[in-house]
């Protein structure tokens, strides 16, 4: 399980955090053993106390804060090991409910997922732009909130573009928002916390923390509607300056004019490959889904945009693999449905445009949290912030 605290330099740690020390508070304490009850469940009073270098009976009276809090709760009794059986404790998924909203394609969707992150409902509208959209995601926080069983954690909000978490406005060019006030305007239907994230670094976070990874390092791409991307650095998501790391789509990539970009300038990387941009060079005429895109990887007349597509993306995205040094990228999104040919194109630009002797280590995979990438990290988002600890 990765734990993750913020830094002041966009960073965000998530591998697991060390054992507290003297002199830290009891808040913090009680968010360590909150976490390891997260980590370990079913677990007991003893384990908390082992594995926090706490006292027995701190950890103790720390388990029954949070059992008071509704957070954790008893599910009977385990093994003895000789002498009265403990009692076993673990996360109540009824204690508190997370909304997590997904803005990032042409279907806006919403959850309610309790508290150790099984979604309970999803609803879905049909996306807009500009304030409609804020109308929009009104509305599924609404509905969620009206069908809500338990009190509501924090709302998290995954959109694509440039987000300033602290100030509470997003600007992004596919929804057309230029520092939309989107938590002031959610905190004017529910009495909870907002929290925002971009898709990318949502989609990241979720990825890291959920799929089976074995490496510190990681660039997740989204290529859907648009192009973006959340990077995993040495254990640390990182979100860069103003969280606007990633924002690569609107690298200009074009030394001509090319095509215009939904962001105002033309020859833009979103311009060549994203899946918008595939359908416009294919001439297609019907929305966005998973289910076309599937079509167009069927569709023999279509192959050469698709490889076309694939070539753009490896040969951006292997400045950024070098950079980095990493040997993973993560295609994330509506590409996805392209299947194998399309993953192993991108490999193949990449791998041809990078150090010959690290090429062949260079792996590109497809995301496994798949269409819930963004809802997941933004729910981990809000249990990072307001409990501290994440699934």
């Amino acid at each position: 399980m990765r734990s993750e605290n913020m830094s002041a330099r966009g960073l965000t740690r998530l591998t697991p955090r060390a054992k507290l020390t003297k002199g830290q508070t009891r808040s913090n304490n009680l968010r360590l053993a909150l976490q390891i009850i997260f980590d370990k469940a079913p677990t007991s009073r003893a384990e908390v106390a082992r594995e926090s270098n706490l006292t027995p009976a701190t950890a103790s009276g720390l388990v029954d804060q949070l059992i008071e809090l509704d957070l954790v709760e008893s599910i009977g009794t385990g093994p003895s090991a000789g002498g009265k059986p403990p009692m076993l404790i673990a996360p109540n998924p009824e204690g508190r409910q997370i909304i997590a909203l997904d803005l990032s394609s042409s279907t806006f969707r919403g959850s309610l997922l309790g508290l150790t992150g099984e979604t309970e409902l999803t609803v879905e509208r049909v996306g807009a732009t500009h304030g409609e959209a804020v109308a929009v995601a009104l509305e599924i926080v609404r509905e969620l909130a009206g069908k809500a069983s338990a009190p509501i954690l924090g709302v998290g909000i995954g959109a694509p573009g440039v987000v300033d978490n602290q100030g509470g406005t997003i600007t992004s060019a596919n929804l057309h928002w230029d520092d939309e006030t989107v938590a002031e305007a959610f905190a004017s239907v529910i009495d909870a916390p907002i929290h925002l994230i971009n898709d990318a670094h949502g989609a990241a976070l979720a990825e890291y923390a959920r799929a089976d990874i074995d490496a510190s390092n990681m660039v997740l791409v989204r290529v859907g509607f648009g192009v973006g991307a959340g990077y995993v650095l040495d254990g640390y998501l990182y979100r860069g300056e103003h969280a606007a790391a990633g924002e690569i789509g609107h690298v200009r990539t074009d030394a001509d004019e090319g095509a215009l970009c939904s962001c105002g300038s033309r020859g833009c990387l979103e311009t060549k490959a994203s899946m918008s941009a595939l359908i416009a060079d294919v001439g297609g005429d019907r929305p966005l889904t998973r289910a076309y895109i599937e079509d167009l990887a069927a569709d023999p007349s279509a192959q050469d945009a698709i490889a076309r597509a694939a070539i753009e993306l490896g040969r951006v995205f292997s400045t950024v693999v070098a950079a980095f040094a990493v040997n993973e990228l993560t295609i994330w999104g509506e590409a996805t449905s392209l299947g194998e040919n399309y993953r192993l194109a991108v490999q193949d630009e990449i791998r041809k445009r990078v150090l010959a002797k690290a090429a062949d280590r260079i792996e590109v995979r497809y995301a496994t949290t798949g269409e819930d990438a963004v809802l997941l990290g933004a729910a981990a988002l809000v249990l990072s912030a307001e409990l501290g600890v994440v699934w």
